[in-house]
């Protein structure tokens, strides 16, 4: 069973007024509820951040996934479709089961192109960068 995404303005007050107040120049981008019912944001602010709330909105913890500081307006979301066929053969490969919950084109310095993507595998959030050739850069976990 696949846990559920959470539309943002659905979030918890306390959650919102928490990311508000500790993150205030964060895009929040997506939300997914665990099967711990923890709660897994996924936050744009030049890089990417995933920040993680208990079930009573309270924060366990944040990671960076993406570090490059690149505006909003070089970011964009994409299709599994979109992507090229060297990502998603190592996702089949790596990550038989895998669901993308959320992938992101990002053109960098140089207009050179990245891609972070968010895949939900075996109850486990990841979060996977790519380069502009289907490269793998680096893995890590959310939650």
């Amino acid at each position: 069973k696949q846990r559920d995404s959470i539309a943002l303005n659905d979030l918890d007050t306390v959650i919102i007024n928490y990311m508000i107040a500790t993150y205030p120049t964060d895009t929040l981008r997506n939300a997914w509820l665990n099967k711990d019912n923890s709660i897994v944001i996924v936050s744009q602010n030049g890089g990417f951040f995933s920040t993680v709330f208990d079930s009573e909105g309270s924060f366990i913890n944040r990671k960076q996934l993406f570090s490059p500081m690149v505006p909003p307006h070089q970011v964009k979301e994409v299709s599994e479709v979109e992507l090229l066929t060297e990502i998603l053969t190592y996702l089949e490969v790596s990550y038989p089961d895998y669901v993308i919950k959320n992938s992101f084109e990002i053109k960098n310095r140089g207009n050179k192109t990245d891609y972070l993507l968010i895949i939900d595998a075996n109850l486990t959030k990841y979060a996977l960068h790519f380069n502009g050739n289907g490269k793998l850069i680096s893995t890590k976990t959310i939650r």
